[in-house]
């Protein structure tokens, strides 16, 4: 049996059961001197990794996932842009969802292929608590436990864009006839060093569509967040 799913600008995560999450990715600049702290830093949440220290928005944000019984692919395609009149060199992070089993990861920088760098556990602690000290947002420390892929962006250049693909595979956990998808998304804006978060530019669309198949018929799809 086969399902499409088409869900458009506002999805925070879709199950088929209970099982495990991730994040979104990051992008994140080279950070200029440190910024005074913000008087209210902004609260934990750890369904968001977006950062920026300099002029750059996410345009786009698209996510495909096809769900065949216990795998799943997932297809993310991010499109960044630079208001600013200075090229904007960045590198890109993205937590690995925790506990799964990755089969393919791979990324595409506007039609390019990008070598990166996929690290463990002890490894990603060290950068994103470098990152927490250097952003003074402990959000980040979230993360810590999870592997993390990390690659190093073209520059951007003035009114410029990069679009990042990423495609990866995961076993989903099933428990008793239930499986569980989960694509932890929540619509923030970009988190800039030394600006406070109500003036920075939000995400500027959002897309999520999942096409479902499974051997044995389907005898429900629900979401405990979105109906």
């Amino acid at each position: 049996m086969r399902l499409r799913l088409l869900t458009l600008l506002a999805l925070a995560a879709m199950l088929l059961a209970p099982g495990a999450s991730f994040a979104q990715g990051a992008f994140v600049s080279p950070v200029p001197p440190m910024p005074p702290a913000f008087d209210t830093p902004p609260p934990p949440d750890p369904g968001v990794l977006l950062i920026a220290p300099g002029p750059v928005t996410l345009d786009l944000y698209r996510v495909t996932a096809d769900i065949k019984d216990q795998v799943a692919t997932t297809h993310v395609e991010q499109t960044f842009s630079n208001p600013g009149d200075r090229p904007v060199e960045a590198t890109y992070f993205f937590p690995i969802p925790q506990d799964a089993a990755i089969t393919e990861f791979n990324m595409v920088v506007d039609g390019q292929v990008v070598e990166g760098q996929l690290m463990g556990k002890e490894q990603a602690r060290a950068i994103y608590e470098d990152i927490v000290r250097q952003q003074r947002d402990p959000a980040l420390l979230e993360y810590v436990g999870r592997d993390l892929f990390q690659a190093r962006i073209f520059p951007i250049p003035p009114g410029g864009q990069r679009t990042i693909e990423l495609t990866y595979s995961q076993v989903l956990p099933k428990e008793n006839s239930l499986v569980r998808y989960t694509y932890p998304l929540r619509v923030y804006p970009l988190l800039q060093v030394g600006r406070r978060p109500e003036y920075v530019q939000p995400i500027g669309q959002l897309a999520i569509r999942a096409d479902i198949e499974a051997t044995s018929p389907i005898k429900a799809i629900y979401s405990p967040t979105h109906s």
